[in-house]
Order: C-alpha cells, then sequence, then structure tokens
C-alpha cells in the first residue's frame, strides 16, 4: 500500500472572489446562495505550560444586494479536544450550540453539495460549533470571532499544534485580504526547538522560556493547516525526534530537530578565524561596489570580540589586507575605514584570491575557519582560470592538517557568474552558495547570513547510534553544517529496526570535545508524520540532481531522480511534463503538450483507457465555476513561474539567469523545511493509492480499459451513501468533484456532475465485491 502524497508547489493561479470553505463558514439560509468570501483571516494562539487558547477573528463579505441571514459553522476536526467555545459578533458574545456527530454529518453533506467543495468530507464523523448570524448588510462585511480552548499532545519532550485550514480540492479558498496566524508559546521548561512543517514561520525569542511565532499571507491559498511544533528540553542543545513508518515491513522516515538554547554563556560561543574575500574588479562599478561595501562593514560588525579576521581584495590580483589575522576587538575601527577604501577595476583573479584566503588561516582545529567568497564574475586572470584547478584547491585546503575546521562559503552577485563552479567550491568547502540577483541588495542578504552564523556554539558535528538496534540511513544533509546560536538544524533520513535507542551528538566548543546523549524511540509503525517522508524526498531529488548538474549524469542518478520525482509528484527536469492538463503547464507560463494518462501500475491498453475516460469527461455537463475568477498573477508568482521553467527546460545552463534560478532551486530542495501544498501536483495519492490529474479527472493509477464503470453525481444521495459504506472513499472524494477510483475487486467508480444519482443495495455491494 503507498502512502505517498505529492507535492510539487509552482505558481499558483488565485481566484478572485472564491468562497471560502476553510475552518469558519457562513452558510446564509437561502439555499441558492453559496457560503460568503472571506476578507481577512487572522489566528492567535497562547500556549501555556500546554493549554492552547486560540482566537480565531474572520471578516466575511456579502456580495449581494439584500439583508442575510445565515449559520456560522466551524468544523471540529475528528479527535480534537477542543473545548469552552466563545462566539462574538462585532465585539458582543453570541449564544452558539455544539453539533454532535449525526447531525452534524448531514450538515457537511448539505454544504458539500451548496459549496462544491469536497474538502470538508475530512472533517466527516466529528462534530462542529454552530451559531446564527443576523443581520448581514448588503454588500456589507461582518466580523465573526471565535476562541477555544484545548490541550496540546506532547509526545518525549515535542509539543504539537494543528489549526486545520487545509481544502483538499483541487484549488484552496483564497483568503482576499490576509491571513495571518500569531502563536505565543510559555513554558516552564526551556523552548529549544521551534518547527513548522507547513509554513516559513518567523520566530522571535524573548527568552528561553517564551518564544513568538508568526505568519501571514496576502490573498493567501488556504491548501494546508498550520502545522506547529516545539521541543522542551534542560540541555544546552536540545534534540526531538520524530518519526513515520507507514509501512513496518520497509525502513522508516526520521526527522531530528536540533537548537541551542537561546540565552547561553559567553564562553559557549565558539571563537572563530575568519577571512572576507571581495571581488573589486570592474564589473563591480556603481551600486554593487558600494553594496559590497556596506555588506563588508556588516560583516566586521557582527564579529565577536574574540574572532580573527583578514580582508581580501581581488581584481586583476589578490592583495590581503593585513599579513596574517588580526584580532576583532582591536582592529575592528581599522577594517570598517578600510572598507570606504575598496574601488571596482581590472580582472578577476578567482585562484589568486582564494589562495591569499588559505595563507591567512592558521591550521588550529580547535578555531573553525570561514571564507566568505564574494564574486560578481568568472575567472579572467591570475595563475589559472581552470575550474577544474581551482576546485583542485579547494580540496586540497581541506585535506591540509586541520583543513576540515574550513567552511567556504561562496556569493554570486549578479547573472555573469559560474553557477557550476561556486556551487562546487561550496559543496568541496563544507558550506553553502548564495547568489544575489541583479535587483537585490549584497549588503542586505549577507545580513542575514551574518546574524545566523555570527554566534556558533557547536562545530565539527557528529552524530550517530551506537549499537545494532536501530540504523541510520540516508542522512540529509549528509554533512552535518555548524549549530549556531538562535537557529535549528533540521535533519532527515531512514532507518532501519525499531525500539529505544540513544543518539550521541558531539562537536567541539573553542577546541574541547562536548558530547550529549538522548534517549528517544524509534517506531515499529507509525502512521502519522508523513510531512517526513515528503521532506525527504525532497531533499533526496535536490541532492541527486546537484550530483548529475555539477558531475554529469549516470544511469543509476537519473533512475533514481525519475523514481522519486513520479513517486512523489516533485517536478525535476526529467519529469516536469509527465502528466499535465489540456493547455496549462505546470508553471502556467509555456504550452503544455497534449495530455496522456499514463497509469503508473502497469497495464496495456492506455489508448484504449483514454478513450474510456474521455467518454467520462464528455458525458457530465459543463458546470460554471460559482463566483470563481482567475485572477492576474502577482509578481512574485509570476518570477516563481519563470524560474520553475528554467529549472525544468535549462537545467543544464552554468551561467546567467537561468543559472542562478536552477542553483537556487537546488539549494532549496537539498535543504527544504516545508512540506509544499499540494495543490498543484499532477499526482496525488489518497485511499491507500495514487491518482493522476487527466484532463480534469483525478483518475486511479490501477484504472483499466476493460474495469466495469459505475458513474456516481457528485454530492447526491447515492454519492453520500458510498461514503458511510466504504470510508477509505473519503480521502478519494476530497481531491475534486471528478474522481475516478478503482475498488479492491478492480471495478471502476465514476464521480462527475452526471451519473446515477440513486443506488440499490445490491449495486453498492457489487461495486466493493471481489470479481
Amino acid at each position: 500500500m503507498l502512502h505517498r502524497t505529492a507535492i510539487w508547489t509552482a505558481a499558483l493561479l488565485l481566484a478572485i472572489a472564491a468562497p471560502a470553505f476553510a475552518q469558519g463558514i457562513v452558510i446564509p439560509d437561502d439555499p441558492n446562495l453559496p457560503p460568503l468570501s472571506i476578507i481577512n483571516h487572522r489566528v492567535k494562539v497562547d500556549i501555556d505550560r500546554q493549554g492552547a487558547t486560540t482566537t480565531v477573528e474572520q471578516v466575511f463579505l456579502n456580495n449581494t444586494d439584500r439583508q442575510l441571514e445565515a449559520q456560522f459553522v466551524f468544523p471540529i476536526p475528528r479527535g480534537a479536544a477542543m473545548s469552552r467555545f466563545t462566539m462574538l459578533m462585532n465585539g458582543k458574545e453570541k449564544p452558539g450550540e455544539i453539533v454532535e456527530k449525526g447531525q452534524a454529518r448531514q450538515i457537511y453533506n448539505s454544504i458539500v453539495n451548496r459549496s462544491r467543495d469536497p474538502g470538508l468530507l475530512e472533517y466527516l464523523g466529528g462534530e462542529l460549533f454552530r451559531a446564527n448570524i443576523f443581520p448581514i448588510a448588503p454588500r456589507g462585511s461582518q466580523t465573526l470571532t471565535l476562541r477555544f480552548e484545548q490541550v496540546l499532545p506532547a509526545q518525549e519532550g515535542l509539543v504539537s499544534y494543528v489549526y486545520p485550514v487545509r481544502a483538499a480540492a483541487k484549488h484552496g479558498p483564497v483568503v482576499q485580504g490576509e491571513f495571518s496566524f500569531e502563536a505565543t508559546i510559555r513554558s516552564a521548561v526551556p523552548i529549544l526547538n521551534v518547527y513548522s512543517p507547513s509554513h516559513g514561520i518567523n520566530v522571535l525569542r524573548a527568552s528561553d522560556h517564551e518564544a513568538r511565532v508568526t505568519f501571514s499571507d496576502r490573498r493567501a491559498t488556504l491548501d494546508k493547516d498550520v502545522q506547529l511544533y516545539y521541543g522542551l528540553s534542560q540541555k544546552d542543545v536540545g534534540l526531538n525526534l520524530v518519526t513515520y513508518r507507514p509501512n513496518p515491513l520497509e525502513p522508516g522516515y526520521f526527522m531530528l530537530l536540533l537548537a541551542p538554547k537561546s540565552t547561553l554563556q559567553a564562553e559557549r560561543i565558539v571563537e572563530r578565524d575568519l577571512v572576507f574575500v571581495i571581488d573589486t574588479s570592474g564589473s563591480m562599478a556603481g551600486v554593487k561596489i558600494q553594496q559590497a561595501r556596506n555588506a563588508l562593514k556588516y560583516l566586521v560588525g557582527k564579529l565577536n570580540d574574540g574572532d580573527r579576521f583578514n580582508i581580501v581584495q581581488f581584481s586583476s590580483f589578490a592583495e590581503s589586507w593585513q599579513r596574517g589575522l588580526v584580532g576583532a576587538k582591536e582592529r575592528r575601527p581599522d577594517a570598517l575605514a578600510f572598507a570606504d577604501t575598496l574601488i571596482a577595476q581590472g580582472g578577476t583573479d578567482l585562484a589568486g584570491a582564494f589562495d591569499a584566503a588559505v595563507s591567512c588561516l592558521g591550521t588550529d582545529p580547535g578555531r573553525p575557519s570561514y571564507i566568505v567568497f564574494m564574486t560578481d564574475g568568472k575567472p579572467t586572470t591570475g595563475e589559472t582560470t581552470d575550474p577544474r584547478r581551482i576546485l583542485a584547491k579547494v580540496q586540497a585546503a581541506r585535506s591540509r592538517p586541520g583543513g576540515e575546521s574550513i567552511r567556504l562559503f561562496t556569493w554570486g552577485v549578479g547573472y555573469d557568474v559560474d553557477t557550476h563552479l561556486l556551487d562546487d567550491m561550496a559543496n568541496l568547502g563544507g558550506g553553502v552558495s548564495e547568489y544575489v540577483r541583479p535587483e537585490e541588495d549584497i549588503a542586505a542578504k549577507v545580513a542575514a547570513f551574518a546574524n545566523k552564523a555570527s554566534q556558533p556554539v557547536l562545530v565539527g558535528l557528529e552524530l550517530k547510534v551506537p549499537g545494532e538496534k536501530v540504523q541510520l540511513v540516508n542522512l540529509l544533509p549528509r554533512a552535518l553544517p555548524d549549530l549556531y546560536a538562535g537557529s535549528q538544524l533540521v535533519l532527515l533520513g531512514r532507518y532501519t529496526g525499531d525500539g529505544d535507542a540513544a543518539f550521541e551528538l558531539s562537536g567541539r566548543v573553542n577546541g574541547k570535545v562536548e558530547k550529549f546523549i538522548y534517549e528517544s524511540k524509534f517506531a515499529a509503525a507509525e502512521s502519522k508524520g508523513g510531512f517526513i517522508e515528503l521532506l525527504w524526498a525532497q531533499r533526496r531529488i535536490g541532492f541527486l540532481l546537484d550530483q548529475i548538474r555539477l558531475h554529469g549524469e549516470t544511469k543509476e542518478l537519473v533512475d533514481d531522480v525519475i523514481r522519486l520525482s513520479k513517486e512523489y509528484g516533485i517536478q525535476t527536469p526529467y519529469t516536469s511534463q509527465l502528466i499535465l492538463e489540456d493547455g496549462v503547464h505546470p508553471t502556467g507560463s509555456l504550452p503544455a503538450p497534449k495530455p496522456e494518462f499514463r497509469g503508473l501500475a502497469g497495464g496495456t491498453g492506455k489508448e484504449e483507457a483514454e478513450k474510456r475516460l474521455d467518454a467520462i469527461r464528455k458525458s457530465a455537463p459543463a458546470v460554471p465555476p460559482a463566483a470563481e475568477a482567475p485572477a492576474a498573477m502577482r509578481p512574485q508568482d509570476r518570477a516563481a513561474a519563470e524560474a520553475a521553467d528554467n529549472f525544468a527546460l535549462r537545467f543544464k545552463d552554468k551561467d546567467g539567469k537561468a543559472g542562478v534560478d536552477v542553483a537556487r532551486r537546488l539549494r532549496e530542495l537539498k535543504e527544504a523545511e516545508h512540506a509544499g501544498a499540494p495543490g498543484a501536483a499532477a499526482v496525488r495519492e489518497a485511499a491507500g493509492t495514487r491518482f493522476v490529474l487527466y484532463r480534469g479527472l483525478w483518475v486511479d493509477e490501477r484504472f483499466q480499459a476493460d474495469a466495469a464503470v459505475t458513474s456516481v453525481k457528485f454530492a447526491s444521495e447515492a454519492y453520500f451513501r458510498l461514503l458511510e459504506k466504504a470510508p477509505v472513499l473519503v480521502e478519494a472524494f476530497q481531491l475534486g468533484t471528478d474522481v475516478v477510483y478503482v475498488t479492491a475487486g478492480g471495478k471502476a467508480l465514476a464521480v462527475s456532475d452526471a451519473g446515477q444519482e440513486k443506488l440499490s443495495d445490491a449495486q453498492m455491494d457489487a461495486l466493493f465485491s471481489a470479481k
């Protein structure tokens, strides 16, 4: 049985006035009107010692010319321990009620029918909160506030919170204004790890015992729940383990969160040696050299008093500011003044600049050595301009005594850079590569790096699980980076074995080796935490593509990429046009080829299967969208679409905008921490099988041309009776209004706007009987 969920987050087309079928829903009493649209959706959560109070404020819009009376409905997910509901309308408390499961099911069925949104099917079997809303003024807005409490579950020091807003239909509902989420976490035990697999959150720490989490987005598509984890630990470095093992017979997946305390003693801050290498060639003239000066000043300003440093400027030749490393405390003012003297002229001696930087560094393995290397061009002069010889220099520097402590961070400025060379330099140098687009500020990008890397607390990390009980495999990233104050590491991998096991984490603090032991448990079977597998797949694909791009194709690497891409629906240059809808390229910017149904489970008769599927499509009458129209793409969405095109079609480019787009996309994959929204994927997993998108139909990959087909009308009596008889169908039907599912007996069940509205008991039994 498969347990995969396809992901791919290319640019999404948003709806201008799409009804909002997320958490809070306002349903007019007039059965001819759809649910009201959401203008704003704000969530505030106060968590104190695992007790969470959630306050949801939603602003709804009445698009009609008459006063409305309506019902506010708030779905309560199955198993959610929510209580003490309080409802406010324009600041005044309103009476409401909890509707038990049986009656709630009837209400959900009615909403699905009226809204044509099967996303709400996931709440079947749960309760709901309901309140009467009157009056809602013509063309007016209505502000509703709901407050509820719950006790959050915790396991081995890891506490989880979920705010469920997911809609599983093809496009999630859209908040026309802003969606915002804010959580304040307080705990008597220090809070170390704070992580969201679903959203790119900001974390502000008032102390070790309080953290504030924020996320906001305008015209947000509500297509995934807000998931939040935070870890509690008394240790200086906290470790939390989350496992996922849907099939006990196969290796499991795990995620490790590592984070230090936010307030550490000064002696725990690791002292560093740093060399800042700045390109001052003629192409840096103008705005770029001024930004480079500002970036250098920021880097110098973030040095700790115990650090040592030097500066290398290079153009046609490389020149060091000082003969060797100097103390930050004593020479910081001089370095800031020197930054103002940098001028742009000459060629680009990249090899000489690296040699000069390495010559400044010592060989003490107890002091991490950082080289921050910034250039806007390709090597044009000096001892060598051959990328292979430059990379050999990097490898030699890391191989010398004490060289394992070197970290090389490369910065490509603009589009006239060799991304293959800079990426390879960073990979061999134990660091990462960054790229600054022409419209971006060099200093602002460098500042983000400097803020993160200014206070290393544990370097040279090694992680292992002693003994034979549990074995870790395919750990990503493969080489563990250093751990910095105020940040955290997210490690992903697979494991064999199960049961209690101990993690042993070791690293260096100012020359001394420190070890931490963490008792953990690896599950023999675990069905929760599917996002871990998704994240691991993204990172694995990123790693494999990086190897192909930098070192050439091999059959093994390409086959592995294609297998993972098909299995998880992740776009790659090798699989970017597997299954597409008519005229729609994944990025929305290029024409697509004629779509094909490519069942991934094998079988024969592809052409015959397509004919059967086309017949199902054509038998359904066209249904006009309800108050929905495509919106113009936002500039950031258009840029993302172009970048996705470059990644798919110009993967081997070394330079130019395409080369930078590819390099940045690969880093996103290799460092993925957030599982993408499934809405744009052409492959999805549900109900224990995989579905492919064929001309608007979600088709079970097991579908064969000779299958007996039973057609059922969406949201009809037969539709809901099937859901009651076979709850496994809930996941399949959530995909959309047009779905083809194959039962265990090999029979096909087609849902569309055509088909039977009623089925007899005998017909339903026959659907699920063996052949």
